[in-house]
C-alpha cells in the first residue's frame, strides 16, 4: 500500500480551525492514526457546520496530540538517563574470525590504538593499549611470549619490555637492579559474545559500572555463529564515520535508491515509510533505546515489495540499542517466529570520520527432516514436489555460497560509500549537522533519534575534557575529499586481508590465473612447434617433387596449429574473467549514474 496524503489528519495537525459554515469541493481522505485508519467522505455539496462541534473537535484533537507530546517527552526522558559518556560502553573492535592468536593483532576504537593478543594461560583475548610504556614504541609490531609464570605476555620489538595481559610490565631487560619493572600500560576488558570482541573502553568505571552493562546481543544471534561461524559474519571498515555509518543503517528509504540492482531492488520500490515510534511499554523484550514500528510493513518496506509473491501479513521493527546494534526484525506473517528474518548491525566509531561495520544475516531455519530409510529417501525424489523443493535446495546451496554473500555486502557498502564520505565533507564545508536536515517525513524518524543520542552521548565526553574521543561520534572536524574512489572503496585492505573466506577465494583465483598464464606460454610454444613443422613439410612438397611428405604429417602440424591458436583464443576471453573475478576482492568502482 502506497501512503497517502491524509487530508484531514494534516489540517487537524497543522491546527487549523473552521470557522467558515461550509466546506469547499473535496475528494475522499482517510485519516490515520496508529495503526488505525478510517474513509470520510467529503462531498462537493455544501454543508452546513455547527461551529461549536468543530470546536469540540479541534479541542479534542489538541488533546489527544498534547497526550502523545507528553508521552514521547517522559519516553525521552527515560532514553536520556540511559545515554552515558561515549567510552563508557562496550564496543566491537573486531570478529575472532579475523583475528590470529599467534600474533598482536592491532585494532582502533575511539580515536585510540590498541592491540589484542591471545593469552594461552587465561584462555581468552587480552586487550591492551598498542603503546610500549618506554618509549612509545608500538606493541602490536612485537610479539608474543610467555613469561616466567607461564603467563602470556606481549614484548615490545624495539628494547623487549614485556606486558602481561592486565598491561603489567614484568620485563625490562635493561634493569640495573633486580625486580625492577616499568610502568604499566593501560589494560582494557573484554567480552566476547557471537564471535565478536567488545572492549570497554573506560577502564576506570568497569568494576561500578561496566560490569552491570550488557552487550547488545540476542540468542537468535550467538546460536547462528555458533552453527556456521564465520560463513554469516561479514566485517568492512568504510571511510565514513559512525554518526553517517548510523544514521545510514537506521534509514530504509534508500534501499531501493543507493542500492538499486541488488538482488531484487529498484528505484521504483521507493515511496513513504509510515513509522511509529513505540512508547517504552511496547518495545521488544530486550530494551532497546529506539524502537520503531512500520505500518503496513507488507506493502511499504521496499524489501517486502521485492518478493515475488506479495506478503500482506507481514512486519517489520527497527530498533537501535545503544550505543552499538541496529536490528531489522522481519517476519513474512506477524507473529510467527518460524518467518522470523533479522538483520543485525554493529557499528564501532574507529576514528573521527571512519568506522567499521558488522552484518549478520540471520534466516529462518529449516525444518529438520525426519530420519527415513533408504526406501523413504527414495520415494521423496518420487512426486515433482518433492524434486523440485530438492533441486531448489541444491542450487541455492551451489550458487548462494559464503563468498556470494560477502560480495553482495559489498555491493551494499559501495553503493554508499562515495557519497556517504562526501556528505561529511560537504556538511563540514558549510558548517552544518544534523539539526540543518530537511526530514519531513516518518522515514526519518530513527535517524533522527540516533543523531540526538549520538550529540547526546559526545556533550557527556566532552563534559569529562574527552574532547578527542567525542569526535568519533560527533566531529567538527571535515572529511577528506581528496580521497581517490580506489581507497574509499577499497576492499582488501578493508575486508579481504582479515577474512578467511575471501582471502581463501581470492587466492583460488589468482592460482587461476597463474595456471592460466603457464598453459597460454605452452600453447604458444606448442603452436610455434607445429607451424614450423607445418611450414618445413609444405616448403619440402613445394622444393622438391621427389620428397615425398607424409600426408598425417601435415595434418597433425596443421590440426595442432589450429587447435593452440584456438585454446589462445579461449584464454584470451578467460582472462578478462579471472581479473574481474580478482579485483572483486580489491576494488570495484560503484558509479550510480551507470546503475539502469
Amino acid at each position: 500500500m502506497k501512503l497517502s496524503v491524509f487530508i484531514s489528519f494534516a489540517l487537524i495537525d497543522a491546527g487549523v480551525s473552521f470557522s467558515t459554515p461550509q466546506l469547499p469541493s473535496a475528494r475522499l481522505a482517510s485519516v490515520r492514526w496508529g495503526s488505525k485508519s478510517s474513509s470520510v467522505s467529503l462531498s462537493s455539496t455544501p454543508v452546513a457546520i455547527d461551529p461549536s462541534a468543530v470546536s469540540e473537535t479541534t479541542n479534542g484533537a489538541e488533546q489527544a496530540r498534547d497526550a502523545e507530546r507528553r508521552k514521547d517527552e517522559d519516553d525521552e526522558e527515560e532514553n536520556s538517563s540511559r545515554i552515558r559518556p561515549i567510552h563508557q560502553n562496550w564496543w566491537p573492535v573486531s570478529t575472532t574470525f579475523a583475528l590470529d592468536k599467534t600474533r598482536p593483532n592491532p585494532v582502533d576504537l575511539l580515536n585510540k590504538k590498541l592491540v589484542l593478543f591471545w593469552s594461552e594461560s587465561d584462555n581468552e583475548w587480552k586487550c591492551l593499549d598498542d603503546r610500549c610504556s618506554h618509549r612509545f614504541a608500538p606493541l602490536s609490531e612485537g610479539r608474543i611470549v610467555n613469561n616466567s609464570n607461564g603467563g602470556g605476555c606481549l614484548q615490545c620489538a624495539y628494547h623487549g619490555w614485556e606486558f602481561d595481559g592486565k598491561g603489567s610490565c614484568t620485563k625490562v631487560p635493561q634493569a640495573d637492579r633486580v625486580g625492577s619493572v616499568g610502568r604499566p600500560v593501560t589494560g582494557y576488558p573484554v567480552r566476547v559474545e557471537a564471535s565478536m570482541i567488545f572492549v570497554w573502553a573506560d577502564p576506570a568505571s568497569y568494576e561500578t559500572l561496566g560490569q552491570s552493562i550488557t552487550v547488545p546481543t540476542f540468542p537468535t544471534l550467538t546460536e547462528a555463529v555458533e552453527e556456521r561461524g564465520d560463513q554469516i559474519c561479514f566485517m568492512r571498515d568504510l571511510p565514513y564515520g559512525y554518526e553517517l555509518l548510523g544514521e545510514n543503517l537506521l534509514d530504509l528509504s534508500h534501499l531501493p535508491f543507493s542500492h538499486h540492482g541488488v538482488g531484487n531492488l529498484k528505484r521504483d520500490l521507493g515511496g513513504p515509510l509510515p513509522f511509529r515510534m513505540l512508547p517504552a511499554s511496547e518495545r521488544s523484550d530486550d530494551n532497546p533505546l529506539y524502537e520503531a514500528f512500520l505500518e503496513d510493513a507488507g506493502t511499504t518496506d521496499p524489501t517486502f515489495k521485492s518478493f515475488a509473491a506479495p506478503v500482506p501479513d507481514a512486519s517489520l521493527h527497527l530498533g537501535f540499542y545503544d550505543p552499538c546494534h541496529v536490528r531489522y526484525t522481519r517476519q513474512r506473517v506477524a507473529g510467527d517466529a518460524s518467518t522470523t528474518n533479522y538483520v543485525a548491525l554493529y557499528l564501532c566509531p574507529t576514528t573521527t570520520n571512519k568506522s567499521r561495520v558488522f552484518l549478520f544475516n540471520l534466516f529462518p531455519k529449516r525444518p529438520v527432516p525426519p530420519k527415513m530409510t533408504k526406501l523413504q529417501r527414495v520415494k521423496s525424489w518420487v512426486t515433482p514436489a518433492d524434486i523440485k523443493q530438492k533441486v531448489t535446495a541444491m542450487v541455492f546451496a551451489r550458487l548462494f555460497t559464503p563468498v556470494f554473500s560477502h560480495l553482495i555486502s559489498h555491493k551494499i557498502f559501495d553503493g554508499d560509500g562515495i557519497f556517504l564520505h562526501k556528505q561529511g565533507d560537504r556538511m563540514a564545508r558549510s558548517g552544518l549537522s544534523f539539526k540543518d536536515y530537511d526530514t519531513p517525513s516518518s522515514a526519518d524518524v530513527m535517524v533522527n533519534k540516533f543523531r540526538r543520542y549520538g550529540d547526546a552521548a559526545a556533550k557527556r565526553t566532552r563534559e569529562l575534557g574527552l574532547d578527542t574521543l567525542a569526535e568519533t561520534v560527533a566531529p567538527t572536524s571535515g572529511y577528506d575529499d581528496s580521497l581517490l574512489r580506489s581507497e574509499m572503496l577499497d576492499r582488501y585492505e578493508s575486508h579481504t586481508k582479515n577474512c578467511r573466506i575471501c582471502t581463501e577465494a581470492l587466492e583460488k583465483a589468482r592460482t587461476k590465473k597463474r595456471r592460466l598464464a603457464i598453459f597460454e606460454m605452452a600453447l604458444i610454444g606448442a603452436a610455434g612447434a607445429s607451424s614450423m613443422t607445418l611450414a618445413g613439410s609444405l616448403g619440402l612438397f613445394l622444393m622438391s617433387s621427389t620428397v615425398k611428405v607424409p600426408s598425417m604429417l601435415v595434418k597433425g602440424a596443421a590440426g595442432a596449429t589450429l587447435s593452440c591458436i584456438g585454446g589462445c583464443k579461449l584464454i584470451s576471453k578467460m582472462k578478462p574473467k579471472v581479473e574481474k573475478e580478482i579485483n572483486q576482492f580489491l576494488f570495484e568502482d560503484y558509479v550510480h549514474a551507470e546503475k539502469n
